[in-house]
């Protein structure tokens, strides 16, 4: 434990001092002083993440755990994924807190204190000329998420999910929750366990906004998760687009103020137009499709960036559909050759857009990520150029983003961080981690999932109350 707190002070030291020793770290291999470094624990060698000396140094030596110097959060060699564990986070608080106020110029904290800051999050510092705890980042709702073993793949949806204005509304007036009658960190009862997955979804939402800073663990939503989902089951690297299909499939059942109806089509729920146009007698048949997220291909040459629109624009493009890929033209009355095109028919509330990273090789027999850039707004994705011409949506359609999720790294050892707009800002969400960040680092982040809300669509009145009686929406 003393080499955790000797770690967790440098740190501490390197997160509040701009200057001084802890800069001047170096990868053993490199002698690179950047690119995420860790030290490993059972030597206190260092070695960078970004050109995979560190990986190289813990599978040489066999040593399993390594703490992250920028963020101070532990990786495992053994699951290749960061991991929580209760008494060293503690550790970690205390570190940080202490270093904190002697950052602030404030009075050493003395053992009377330390009671005091065990009961509160890694966000917050004591004061010199006060005697209670005051938040970091004092945002509502913006709390960390731990990692319990390869789960942020589910963590990063769920901070979008969070700042999701209508999802943020429909769970803080969940019946299940407020039967529940969650408090701040309570521990999990044998009742919350029996959740289904749609009411843990809203149940964790509600937990990230009941005032406590402290990083959340999110047991009962991965029980809900394992007993719903068979192939999210387990601690290896999962996919969290493949979560999220499986999330608004849950939440289409999920309860609002005790009636049942479909809070996926509410929030996510969009039709798409397919046309079908005989290429020898030109005859048209139209077929409405419903979606609640639009998977967009990417170029695949990381050296060239592309943009949004320019993959929106190939996703509307006309297919040519021939041999094999014939359809029947009752005109014709046979298979012909024909084009086939999409548009957007009826535009959701909020608009998912997935990009298809990763590709299935059959000649490799594996599955690659594809690391092109795709630059995105982050305000005024006008749709109205990619709905269908017939459609009665009035331009400008503009949305504006609220969250992403960026996959970083490699498919084996990969990690998901999702960032999230509150109150104008930008916070990275990284596991229990959570700091502000400038609108470019958005900008720049390698998009895997962005989620972008209607603009001037009114969250509240979107969701039905259904209950009579003196019901008020708290969101």
């Amino acid at each position: 434990m003393e080499t955790i707190k000797s770690l967790g002070r440098v740190v501490a030291l390197r997160k509040h001092f701009p200057i001084g020793k802890q800069h001047t770290l170096k990868c053993v291999s490199c002698g690179a002083t950047s690119g995420r470094l860790h030290a490993c624990v059972e030597s206190n060698v260092v070695a960078c993440w970004s050109r995979g000396h560190l990986q190289s140094y813990l599978t040489a030596t066999g040593h399993e755990l390594a703490m992250d110097l920028d963020r101070g959060i532990f990786y495992s060699h053994t699951t290749k994924d960061y991991v929580y564990d209760s008494e060293i986070d503690k550790a970690m608080v205390l570190e940080n807190c202490v270093v904190q106020s002697e950052a602030l110029g404030n009075k050493q904290v003395n053992n009377q204190e330390l009671p005091l800051l065990l009961e509160h999050s890694s966000l917050q510092s004591i004061r010199a000329d006060k005697s209670i705890c005051e938040r970091y980042h004092g945002v509502w709702g913006l709390r960390g998420m731990n990692n319990l073993g390869n789960t942020c793949f589910m963590s990063c949806v769920m901070q979008a999910f969070s700042s999701n204005p209508f999802l943020r509304g429909a769970a803080m007036s969940h019946t299940d929750a407020e039967d529940s009658q969650v408090k701040k960190d309570a521990p999990d009862s044998e009742e919350s366990t029996t959740l289904n997955l749609g009411s843990a979804i809203l149940d964790t939402i509600t937990q990230l906004h009941n005032g406590s800073a402290a990083a959340f663990s999110p047991h009962n939503m991965l029980l809900s998760l394992w007993r719903s989902v068979d192939s999210l089951k387990g601690y290896k690297q999962q996919d969290a687009h493949e979560f999220f299909i499986a999330a608004v499939n849950a939440l289409s059942s999920a309860q609002h103020r005790g009636a049942n109806y479909n809070l996926t089509q509410k929030v996510f729920g969009g039709v798409l137009q397919s046309t079908v146009v005989c290429s020898q007698c030109s005859r048209k048949s139209d077929r409405s499709e419903p979606f609640n997220d639009i998977s967009l291909d990417v170029g695949g040459r990381s050296e060239i960036q592309t943009s949004l629109t320019d993959c929106l624009d190939q996703f509307i493009s006309p297919e040519h559909l021939q041999q094999d890929e014939q359809t029947f033209c009752p005109n014709c009355n046979s298979k012909t050759d024909c084009t086939k095109q999409l548009s957007i028919k009826s535009a959701p509330s909020v608009l998912c857009i997935h990009f298809k990273r990763f590709k299935r090789s059959q000649a490799l027999e594996a599955t690659t990520k594809i690391d092109q850039q795709v630059n995105f707004p982050l305000d005024g994705l006008d749709i109205a150029p990619y709905c269908t011409v017939e459609s009665t949506l009035t331009p400008p359609l503009n949305y504006d983003l609220f969250a992403l999720v960026e996959h970083k790294g490699t498919m084996d050892t990969g990690h998901y961080i999702a960032y999230v707009r509150k109150v104008g800002d930008w916070f990275r969400c990284d596991d229990s981690w959570v700091a502000s960040v400038c609108d470019s680092t958005v900008r720049e982040a390698q998009g895997y999932m962005l989620f972008y809300c209607k603009r001037g669509v009114d969250a509240h009145s979107s969701l039905p109350d259904t209950t009579p009686g003196p019901h008020t929406n708290t969101a």
